[in-house]
């Protein structure tokens, strides 16, 4: 299975650096989307922040918002 990495981004990015093994694409964003819930509950509220979901590869495949709660 491929392995994913889940940086963060807001202005300035903060790498993943190990990623997660995901079935598919589909998986990833699945999984960016339970991280982006996680961070948007625990760290303090800031305008354009996102998980950015790249392949293998080091191309982006999505990016999910951090919605402001």
């Amino acid at each position: 299975m491929p392995r994913y990495y889940f940086d963060l981004a807001n202005g300035r990015r903060l790498a993943d650096p190990s990623g997660l093994v995901c079935r598919d694409d589909e998986d990833a964003k699945a999984k960016a989307e339970v991280i982006a819930r996680q961070i948007a509950a625990e760290a303090p509220a800031s305008t354009g922040r996102r998980v950015t979901i790249l392949d293998e590869d080091g191309q982006e495949i999505t990016a999910v918002p951090i919605d402001e709660r």
